[in-house]
């Protein structure tokens, strides 16, 4: 419908989480909040962008990257050594998706399991999966358990203009203690250290919403990531303005009921809504 614009599970989102701005007269078309709008895929409720890219100031809102090259001699000894363990463990290599599709599905079925079941998903679309290994990714790499050879964590990449983007990596969680994760963003890091040339950067996603992860935490602490402050910007549905001004106020309450796969999904929101007040609160 629009190229900078994109649906992702009842949002739409701008594509640019770069210094450029979004186009934000495309938000005043009425029909942008129609089914059909995106494909038939489902009704949005929501539009989000950023702004203020980079701000130089801390916000509530921020992506996690990296813009300089990787130095491990720069880390502590303890955290040298798991990186370091990690790549003695495994093998991690660009991979052609097409020869490796039983394995890498094996490691997601196998990722998902140690999700919380308010976000962990009830329905995989394999064959939607499948057809986004042929297209969808730029760069796929694979993590190899040296001792056997068995694909046990993969990434998935894409090359973005000025930055290359972490879409998805994963791994199966027995592995991790033999530091999988190191082993593929050190690899990561050491084919695109060629790119790093004072603009050029990783991202490795935002301020996570629904998600409980420390994921971030690590990049930062081993890798040399950094938060690039931000601020979010939000457009609800017409219908949803109202059910957000009611709801807003009981939000703590409703945090007690978070198990709840439905609340979890409306906490989202309403924490969303939290922190774009908070970016855009005049100082």
């Amino acid at each position: 419908m629009n190229e900078e614009w994109m649906y992702y599970k009842h949002a739409i989102c701008s594509k640019k989480i770069v210094r450029e701005n979004s186009d934000l007269d495309f938000l005043k078309r009425k029909d942008i909040w129609s089914r059909k709008a995106w494909g038939g895929g489902g009704i949005p409720v929501l539009a989000r962008w950023i702004s203020d890219w980079d701000l130089g100031m801390a916000t509530e809102f921020w992506y996690i990257i990296k813009d300089n090259k990787f130095d491990i001699a720069s880390l502590k000894a303890k955290r040298r050594y798991e990186i370091n363990k990690g790549k003695r463990n495994f093998d991690v290599s660009l991979i052609d998706p097409t020869q490796y599709i039983d394995q890498l599905l094996y490691v997601q079925e196998e990722a998902l399991k140690s999700y919380p079941l308010k976000y962990r998903p009830k329905n995989i679309d394999y064959n939607q999966y499948i057809s986004e290994l042929h297209s969808k990714w730029d760069f796929i790499y694979g993590a190899f358990l040296r001792e056997t050879g068995e694909l046990v964590g993969y990434a998935f990449l894409n090359d973005q203009k000025g930055f290359v983007e972490f879409q998805v990596l994963k791994v199966i969680p027995s592995y991790e203690k033999l530091g999988v994760n190191a082993a593929i963003i050190v690899k990561i890091l050491e084919d695109l250290e060629g790119r790093f040339d004072g603009k050029f950067y990783i991202v490795d996603g935002a301020r996570n919403i629904s998600h409980e992860t420390k994921f971030q935490d690590y990049l930062e602490k081993y890798f040399g990531f950094r938060k690039a402050y931000c601020k979010l910007n939000i457009k609800y549905r017409p219908s949803i303005i109202p059910i957000v001004k009611i709801l807003y106020p009981i939000r703590k309450q409703l945090k007690k009921f978070d198990r709840n796969s439905m609340i979890h999904q409306v906490n989202g929101v309403l924490f969303m809504e939290e922190i774009a007040r908070k970016c855009n609160k005049k100082r």
